[in-house]
């Protein structure tokens, strides 16, 4: 057996399934993305088998990204979680033939208490696409050739049309990295956003520093070997005295072409950069570079240069 075709079929037939999908996003996958942002109670997601693991993933990805989100076993469902349903809520079903009669608990409970459901199918003559207010219809052709009776594409499209809807929901919302941040504490991004500036700053002979009558080559030279997209312009005492970014070089170059190369770092920089306390926490200093669309920061303390931070530095990647 070739493995390596094996494993190339499965991939090609799951993109294939993937795409066959994007080229079919009808106006219920938007109705979908309305009646999900509009929701005042919760999203309630459920499915069976393969379906009821994709099911719990996509909560998750809905919880965590600004959106309350559960998932109730349709077995379960019946034999009393139900109870935490209201009249608010919104079901979201997935199941790919559509026709799990566990189901019927969420059908009696939507046609009672007026509640709509979302479902995501590939069977349109399926109980679930009919009893569905805004049926979600994967237009796939065909599992894994592999092993076509095994959930492959199904399974995948399923769980891509989940995240595409539960990411767009979040985009509608203005969900950003510092609210990710504040519903995952105990994870990475979290608990840098947690920790203040001092413990992740460059500190230093690590600060990109020239002063005030550095030539262009020496600033060039300075922002190239620190790699943080700026160089700080400091006086003999540490002063801060202004921020030259790479952003400042090219517009120097495209209003003064060759004579750029003349120009002093006091010619050249922002004399009133926005500056940051060491003592300040990470999340507070990312709110700040979101505002102002920045991506660096000179570390002040007592009017005195202490360091700089990069965004990168923040959210855990590298500079």
């Amino acid at each position: 057996m070739d493995i390596k075709a094996s494993i190339k079929r499965v991939l090609a037939d799951e993109i294939e399934g993937i795409q066959q999908c994007h080229s079919h996003i009808d106006e219920n996958v938007e109705n979908a993305v309305t009646a999900i942002f509009s929701l005042k109670g919760k999203l309630v997601i459920s499915g069976m088998g393969k379906s009821g693991l994709i099911a719990q993933k996509i909560a998750a990805t809905f919880s965590s990204t600004g959106t309350p989100a559960l998932f109730i076993h349709p077995t379960e469902a019946g034999h009393g979680d139900l109870g935490i349903i209201q009249d608010d809520d919104l079901f979201f079903l997935l199941s790919y033939n559509g026709q799990q009669r566990e189901f019927e608990y969420f059908y009696n409970i939507s046609s009672e208490k007026k509640i709509p459901i979302i479902a995501i199918t590939g069977k349109k003559d399926s109980a679930l696409f009919k009893n569905a207010s805004i049926p979600i219809l994967l237009n796939i052709s065909k599992e894994s050739e592999i092993l076509p009776y095994a959930p492959s594409v199904s399974s995948t499209a399923t769980l891509a049309m989940g995240d595409a809807i539960a990411l767009t929901v979040a985009k509608m919302r203005n969900f950003e990295q510092k609210d990710f941040a504040k519903l995952h504490p105990g994870g990475a991004l979290g608990q840098l956003l947690g920790v203040t500036i001092s413990a992740v700053m460059h500190k230093g002979t690590d600060i990109p520093i020239v002063e005030a009558d550095a030539e262009m080559t020496n600033i060039l030279y300075t922002i190239s070997s620190f790699r943080m997209g700026a160089a700080l312009v400091c006086s003999e005492e540490g002063d801060l005295l202004g921020i030259i970014t790479d952003g400042d070089i090219r517009r120097m170059f495209e209003e003064h072409s060759k004579e750029a190369f003349d120009l002093k770092a006091e010619e050249i920089m922002n004399p009133d950069p926005t500056s940051v306390a060491p003592e300040l926490f990470g999340k507070d200093a990312l709110e700040i570079m979101e505002d102002r669309k920045i991506t660096v920061l000179p570390v002040v303390d007592k009017g005195k240069i202490c360091g700089i931070i990069h965004m990168h530095n923040i959210l855990g990647g590298n500079n």
